[in-house]
């Protein structure tokens, strides 16, 4: 079914404020408000129309310039709905009064035919189109149809979809999917609905090339990680970095979530200690895209038993200001995992303004959590020989069952953002913003030794984080005979400091008996905390970079150029509270991409992506040889389905270079010394198709076949190939809706997600001894998730069920005694109700 004048809005955002569901039906019939009376059409010439449409929000206007000429206007709701347009008096044909409308709103007409006419960014317009400048609308032909076609994309119908048309994570400005030379996925609002609104890293599973966690952390100083084809991933909160973890980011604050695969060096700065594969960007929810209102409830069986709720609430206006509230909260019964019950809330709140050319906005954000660790097997059963020392390790899929309860992450974060816009010129803009986040939490863990102690070990780490961004950027756009440019100069600023207590300690278990997890209760009082320290160097790390980038288009021919310099400086507190300073010397990131748009809806492209590490390797006085990661990709992009869907295909190798070790000094000091050697390679293909496949059917498939090689060394220095660990060599992921209004089920839709993955390593094999079996390698699964939703008119009511076969699904890390596995089949009823 298709949207507001054949217009379908799924996926298309060209500003960085979308996914807003905006043209609810109240707006057409205000629409009829804005017509002209009758009698005032005898006051014009014919074929010209008399109009006296006031200054309103432009989705208004579009509407009733259709019902006035019975013209046939197609536009995504998402593109128009932020925007305001310009009153419209006077006599006027259909185009002229159409050019007064789109004036200085950075839109453009799209002759389709005869009959109808397409409203597009100019930034998104295809080679091939046939756009229409003001001034050549005005001198256009009046343009009448015998019909009109009104429909609302805020009836019970209304959808999103799966396929977006823009992206900016890759390049920070709005870039169509077909320009943008390297592999980037959006993740819609309707897709994380279809989900069933999980965290940033359960949501994630759907995404080809990333390896997410199976739950929200880890152990105790095991961070869940997350990869993009087989690196840490760098994760952002609308577009700034944040130190939080993916599994702590509740999608019910989020318009979508991108992922940009490859280092980004350029856009998103140096990588961490580690490398980089790929950025998570997870966009918050922004006022001015139209009236929002609804509630919404889920009762779901899993950890015991698990109740939810968020709100979500806007006002309605796109000019002046507007505002902005979420929220939401959960609790669940006893955890997977024999842990105590899990807990998150939070809420987000925001005011725009919005007058003439300023465009600023304040959001506030704030959320608690209590997290436990996830469900887990054990992984070794050591035989302990004379010395006490293991000589035989395997793989024991066993049950673990946790010492201790009221093991955990318990969590705190505030964050604060001021972002204001500033429109220079109908081609220029200017962006400053500024945002501060303070995350405290604690961490809990209570272990039994695997050397055979009868008394289990405590640990529990204090942490305290502070994060202050700030982000100037100009862009716009300019020529150079028949190239056009679209230009970016940035300068980012960021400053962070981390600071962690721990306290260690040894519980006393004053019994006979050995102690038996799940059976006897540990006592605070026979708690002896034996050491209170620094869990790790509280730290204070500065990094600066300027960035200049253009992406000029001359025919169908694309080019992407964006250099980045930067510093990294830090400074790390040992135990006589002296910090002692490093700096990684100044380096440049750069990111190339070119692109042939070989017919109007099919790119072709290539591009490389060079960036490197920054952390405490180099001092002030001596500089080491920091890691470069490089990443080379070619691939074709197809835009199907009338521009509704799009069809990707990537070939790529991600390297990490110049590989360091360390090396024993006679004062039993260590030196770190570059080899030179690389430390991981990864070669993969990657196929997607996203958006719709038929009229009824939604879909996003994706297929990865991936290897991966890394440089190992071996207790005697020695160097050796294995396969790379955490990275599955084949991956098939779906996720899917089909609406059965063609089989009488009318406003009844099924959705499907599927995972499935080869088997993988999570410890390296060490391919120098063949009586090696301290490697790990978990079996491959298969998951199905099946949902039913039905609309009704103000609510809809959704029923789902989770790993539909009940395999067994392990994590993508192991500590030293587990594998986190992921829950047995689960069951949700949710209900969401719209004022």
């Amino acid at each position: 079914m298709s949207e507001t004048f054949l217009a379908d809005p799924r996926g298309s955002a060209p500003s960085r404020r979308r996914r807003s569901r905006a043209l609810a039906l109240a707006g057409a019939l205000g629409a009829l408000a804005t017509l002209p009376p009758a009698a005032a059409a005898a006051d014009c010439a014919p074929p010209l129309r008399h109009l006296d449409m006031p200054a309103q929000p432009m989705p208004r206007s579009l509407i009733a310039l259709g019902l006035e000429f019975g013209a046939v206007l197609s536009f995504p709701p998402a593109l128009v709905g932020e925007r305001q347009a310009s009153a419209v008096r006077g006599c006027h044909s259909a185009l002229s009064a159409l050019a007064v409308v789109l004036q200085d709103s950075g839109l453009t007409a799209e002759a389709e035919g005869d009959r109808t006419i397409a409203i597009r960014h100019v930034d998104l317009m295809p080679t091939a189109a046939v756009a229409l400048p003001p001034a050549a609308l005005a001198a256009s032909p009046l343009l009448l149809l015998d019909r009109v076609l009104v429909e609302s994309s805020q009836a019970p119908t209304a959808r999103e979809g799966l396929a977006p048309q823009s992206a900016q994570s890759g390049t920070r400005t709005e870039t169509a999917m077909l320009d943008l030379p390297q592999s980037v996925f959006v993740l819609t609002r309707d897709a994380l609905t279809l989900q069933g609104n999980p965290s940033v890293a359960q949501a994630l599973g759907s995404v080809i090339g990333v390896d997410a966690p199976s739950n929200e952390i880890g152990s105790l100083f095991v961070d869940a990680p997350l990869h993009v084809r087989g690196l840490p991933a760098q994760m952002q909160i609308s577009g700034v970095r944040t130190l939080r973890q993916p599994g702590t980011v509740e999608s019910q604050l989020l318009e979508r979530i991108e992922v940009a695969r490859g280092p980004n060096g350029a856009i998103s700065g140096p990588a961490a200690e580690g490398g980089r594969g790929g950025v998570i960007n997870a966009e918050l929810k922004r006022p001015g895209g139209g009236r929002v209102a609804e509630v919404a409830t889920t009762l779901a069986s899993r950890d015991g038993g698990t109740v939810s709720g968020a709100f979500d609430l806007a006002s309605g206006g796109s000019q002046g200001l507007s505002w902005r509230v979420a929220g939401y909260g959960k609790r669940s019964g006893e955890t997977e995992g024999g842990y105590k019950p899990d807990w998150a809330r939070g809420g987000l709140g925001a005011l725009r303004l919005r007058e003439g050319p300023l465009d600023a906005t304040l959001t506030l954000l704030g959320e608690q959590r209590k997290t436990a660790p996830p469900a887990a097997t054990t992984t070794f059963q050591a035989d302990y020989g004379e010395e006490n020392a293991p000589d035989v390790e395997s793989f024991r899929p066993g049950r673990l069952v946790p010492p201790s309860r009221g093991d955990g992450l318990s969590l705190k974060t505030a964050l604060v953002d001021v972002d204001l816009r500033w429109r220079l010129s109908p081609d220029w803009r200017t962006t400053f913003l500024l945002r501060r986040e303070t995350t405290r939490s604690t961490t809990i863990q209570t272990r039994l030794s695997i050397f055979g102690f009868e008394e289990p070990s405590f640990d529990e780490v204090r942490s305290r984080t502070r994060l202050e961004s700030m982000q100037w950027s100009l862009a716009g756009n300019a020529a150079t005979g028949p190239v056009e440019h679209r230009l970016l100069f940035a300068v980012d600023k960021d400053r962070w400091s981390v600071d962690d207590l721990l306290l260690r300690g040894q519980w006393f278990y004053p019994f006979d008996a050995p102690f038996v997890p799940g059976v006897d209760t540990l006592d605070p009082a026979y708690l002896l905390v034996s050491e209170i320290g620094d869990g790790s160097p509280g730290s204070r790390v500065r990094h600066w970079g300027v960035l200049m980038q253009d992406q000029a288009s001359w025919g169908p021919l694309e080019l992407r150029l964006a250099l980045r310099r930067g510093e990294f400086r830090q400074s790390s507190r040992f135990e006589d509270d002296e910090y002692v300073s490093s700096r990684a010397p100044r380096r440049t990131s750069g990111d190339v991409g070119i692109g042939l748009r070989v017919a109007p809806s099919a790119t072709v492209y290539a591009g490389t992506q060079r960036t490197y590490e920054a952390s405490y390797r180099a001092s002030d006085d001596e500089a080491v040889l920091l890691p470069r990661i490089r990443q080379h990709q070619i691939g074709a992009k197809w835009a199907l389905q009338e521009d509704r869907a799009l069809f990707g295909v990537e070939l790529f190798e991600l390297e990490v270079l110049d590989l360091n070790t360390f090396e024993q000094r006679e004062d039993v000091e260590l030196d770190e010394l570059s080899t030179g050697l690389p430390g991981r390679v990864t070669r993969g293909l990657e196929i997607e198709y996203v958006g719709r496949v038929t009229a009824a059917l939604d879909a996003s498939i994706g297929l990865s076949l991936m290897r991966s090689r890394e440089t190992a060394f071996n207790i005697f220095a020695e160097t050796y190939q294995a396969d790379g660990s955490g990275v599955p060599s084949r991956a098939l992921r779906l996720l899917a809706q089909y609406r059965l209004d063609a089989h009488g089920l009318a406003r009844t839709s099924v959705g499907f997600g599927l995972l499935a993955t080869s088997s993988r390593w999570v410890t390296a094999r060490d391919t120098t001894d063949p009586n090696d079996r301290s490697a790990i390698r978990l079996p491959g699964a298969a998951t199905l998730d099946l949902s039913i939703k039905r609309e009704f008119d103000g609510w809809d009511l959704t029923g789902s069920v989770y790993n539909l076969t009940d395999r067994r699904v392990y994590g993508n890390y192991a500590a030293s005694t587990f594998v986190p596995i992921g829950p047995p089949r689960w069951y949700s009823l949710g209900v969401r109700v719209r004022f």
